[in-house]
């Protein structure tokens, strides 16, 4: 299916400050622009099969960050995690649907996704297990100190291993 509606870009939204939820779901808007910093309070966005995730730059809605907790964003052609890690700006993200993503498809997504969003509840609906959330740590942390490691590398410093 393609995006049915004809709404091609946003106008007038300055005007919306207590907007909670916004649906734009099945559009044809190629950008965001049309977001206001006067809605601060927004708190669910349905962005499905709308836009690109590389279309959408994240840090040009900053005022949206503090309150989007939940995150329709399925069939928008997102590929890579990189794409994903960009949401890790929302602190109250809590939920997020990548369903009808080809990176859905990627062996362990939903691991993956815990590891860059450790705040998020739920992905695609389903609640995160307790063994998925330990998993998603240690991987988290593995990671952090092997960059550790190529950073202090990269500095000229000697690394021993404890």
């Amino acid at each position: 299916a393609e995006a049915q509606n004809a709404l091609r870009s946003l106008e007038g939204l300055e005007a919306l400050e207590q907007l909670t939820t916004l649906h734009l779901r099945d559009n044809q808007l190629e950008a965001l622009d049309g977001f206001s910093s006067s809605m601060k309070c927004l708190q669910y966005l349905n962005l499905r099969w709308v836009l690109l995730a590389s279309r959408w730059d994240l840090s040009t809605y900053i005022y949206l960050y503090r309150t989007l907790c939940s995150l329709f964003f399925r069939n928008n052609g997102i590929s890579a995690f990189e794409e994903v890690a960009k949401l890790q700006v929302l602190p109250m993200l809590k939920a997020l649907v990548l369903l009808d993503n080809p990176c859905s498809d990627e062996p362990n997504y939903r691991l993956e996704v815990l590891v860059l969003l450790p705040r998020l509840e739920r992905l695609d609906k389903e609640s995160f297990e307790q063994d998925e959330r330990a998993e998603a740590n240690e991987i988290r942390q593995k990671r952090q100190e092997e960059e550790k490691v190529r950073t202090a590398q990269g500095r000229g410093w000697r690394v021993r291993s404890v």
